[in-house]
């Protein structure tokens, strides 16, 4: 709920990656506690899906990593990952977009992942193919507040930049609101003095 677990999934994976050094502590973590029924409800009317995300971008300064609730169209593979499956997405230049999808949860595959990477390691006792975890390397991690995308937004009340959505079942004077793409510094800035309920991410 909180997006602990798909973080320490994350540092590992994008450590992996980008030969990076992602220190739990310093990914900017933001999980599903303030998604509504009212939100989930507003998403399936216009067509799209909330599901809680970690995504990592190498970039000329270092990894921008985050974990947050995205907002994300039926249409897109990710939207069916369900129960105890997980799913990466990885984009590449060469590649486009790739995306590995399996059961993630459960004691038989969590058993058969353990028990794959201790035959890994077995097999590479006398070489050192593995890289060593150097903790005196400086972190990676740089802030995702350069990432532009459009935002949904909910409101108690007023208005914002960007196109209405219907909210069913919400309280009076609540609305709902897919922005322009911008930075989370852009958007703050644009919603300053408003009460906000809800900030979700729109995946691209």
């Amino acid at each position: 709920i909180d997006g602990d677990d798909i973080r320490r999934k994350l540092c590992i994976s994008a450590n992996i990656a980008f030969d990076a050094v992602l220190e739990e502590t310093a990914i900017p973590t933001f999980g599903i506690r303030t998604v509504t029924a009212e939100d989930i409800a507003a998403f399936k009317a216009h067509g799209f899906v909330c599901k809680l995300l970690a995504a990592a971008e190498s970039t000329e300064n270092g990894v921008c990593a985050y974990v947050e609730p995205h907002f994300i169209s039926l249409q897109n593979p990710l939207a069916g990952v369900d129960d105890v499956f997980n799913a990466i997405l990885v984009k590449g230049d060469a590649t486009g977009d790739v995306m590995f999808y399996g059961r993630g949860a459960g004691k038989l595959p969590t058993a058969s992942a353990v028990v794959a990477d201790v035959i890994a390691a077995a097999r590479q006792l006398e070489r050192a193919s593995y890289r060593p975890w150097q903790p005196n390397r400086p972190s990676s991690v740089v802030s995702s507040d350069q990432l532009a995308s459009q935002w949904y937004v909910r409101l108690a009340e007023g208005t914002c930049s960007g196109e209405r959505l219907t909210i069913s079942g919400g309280k009076e004077g609540e609305s709902g609101w897919i922005t322009p793409a911008m930075t989370r510094p852009q958007l703050d800035q644009m919603l300053e003095g408003k009460q906000v309920l809800a900030v979700i991410r729109v995946l691209d």
